[in-house]
């Protein structure tokens, strides 16, 4: 008598994250620079009003000279403009608040204002500087690095001005002031390169210029201001090949690289360095379409991905919104999708047929976009901008500034 017997496959949780728009702030400013809430303004002018009808029209007179010493107020938009190739990171601020910094970028021309996002209370806050930059101001550029190193300082590295004027100068951001750092071994200007921070030091992997692709690798030891080459263990050691418009991020003791241009063909390599060896592995593990200016981010053991085109931005360029996650380990990738809010028969019209007991909505859909900036905290991923173009409509640039709990996946992916 023979007997059968059978497998139970586990199936896979499906990786959902639902995404959520932050609106531009509206608020009121005078010709003296003061700047108040529309609702502050709204609740003064409505005291104003009733006051002036209490008060004998002496006291009328006097109450308006107070008010017109104020100056007349406008409404203006507190958030960034819309940008692409700018760059982001986390910093802690004075009052010990963490923060998102937004630096430079590209929209008409290329920008140096300088913008913070307090994660706690929402608010968007604009460091202002002289127009006239002097040498302790960042100059205007874009495709540069922004990095917040363990010292809690954050430097800012290279970009360009345009395709033939490339910078090799560096900043150090200590809120609310910028201050030109004397670099010791300085290295060639590039921009659209990666920088990371390890332990006490910086990191940057390849980049490009007018005529070069870089493949090279950097270090940078903050308390030197000193650069150093990493050279290869052996001539014929794995290395990644030149590239730009890549991303990389910092799990446990490596640095994950994925994607970017090499020579104007977007790539789909993830390549592995740790830095304790100095040794480079390709991973092969199946996962995202070749692409270049996604954004990325890193939570526990995982390394997140969004948006990013094919083709090198281009015109008939392909752009993403996509999130995926590669998981360090088991190198594997997963797809994320968007999650879709379920709503109840009885909370819909009558037109929902009976035997319908819920129903799933659109959510907010993030947008297909590239050269974007990421950042996380909390668990929270806030991405902001970007550049696509569309069919029909020609080149957009976004100010979209969307945020995700990637917290949840990490949850999922641990309990799985």
């Amino acid at each position: 008598m023979s007997t059968s017997t059978s497998t139970t496959v586990k199936k896979q949780k499906v990786l959902r994250v639902k995404w959520n728009r932050i609106e531009p702030v509206l608020k009121m400013r005078n010709e003296n620079g003061d700047i108040k809430s529309v609702d502050e303004y709204n609740k003064e002018q409505s005291k104003d009003d009733q006051n002036d009808q209490n008060m004998e029209n002496s006291d009328k007179d006097e109450s308006k000279d107070e008010v017109m010493d104020e100056g007349s107020y406008s409404m203006f938009i507190a958030s960034p403009i819309p940008r692409f190739y700018s760059a982001a990171t986390s910093i802690k601020l004075p009052n010990d608040n963490a923060a998102m910094l937004l630096f430079g970028g590209y929209r008409n021309s290329i920008l140096n204002d300088t913008f913070t996002y307090e994660y706690t209370t929402g608010e968007w806050s604009q460091n202002l500087v002289s127009e006239q930059v002097d040498q302790n101001t960042p100059q205007p550029r874009y495709g540069h690095s922004l990095v917040t190193a363990h010292d809690g300082k954050t430097y800012v590295f290279g970009g360009k001005i345009d395709e033939e004027q490339y910078l090799g100068d560096m900043f150090v951001f200590n809120h609310p002031n910028w201050s030109h750092v004397a670099q010791n071994n300085p290295i060639k200007g590039r921009a659209q390169h990666s920088m990371v921070a390890y332990k006490e030091n910086l990191y940057l992997f390849g980049g490009s210029d007018d005529e070069l692709l870089y493949d090279e690798l950097f270090t940078f030891n903050p308390s030197t201001s000193t650069w150093s080459p990493i050279e290869k263990n052996s001539q014929d050691a794995t290395w990644p090949s030149p590239r730009d418009n890549h991303s990389a991020v910092v799990i446990n003791d490596c640095m994950y690289v994925f994607g970017g241009t090499d020579n104007e063909t977007s790539l789909d390599e993830l390549w592995k360095y740790e830095f304790s060896t100095n040794e480079w592995t390709k991973l092969t593990a199946k996962g995202p379409t070749r692409r270049a200016g996604h954004a990325a981010v890193s939570n526990q053991d995982y390394m997140f991905i969004y948006g990013g085109c094919d083709e090198g931005n281009i015109n008939g360029a392909k752009y993403y919104n996509e999130t995926w996650v590669f998981n360090t380990k088991t190198n594997k990738w997963r797809a994320v999708q968007f999650k879709k809010s379920v709503v109840k028969k009885e909370e819909q019209d009558a037109s929902v047929q009976d035997e319908d007991l819920q129903l799933f909505v659109d959510e907010l859909e993030p947008v297909h976009r590239s050269n974007h900036t990421a950042v996380i905290n909390d668990g929270t991923l806030y991405t902001f901008g970007g550049f696509a173009i569309v069919e029909n409509a020609g080149q957009q640039v976004f100010d979209d500034f969307d945020t995700c709990k990637l917290s949840d996946v990490v949850t999922t992916l641990n309990n799985a």
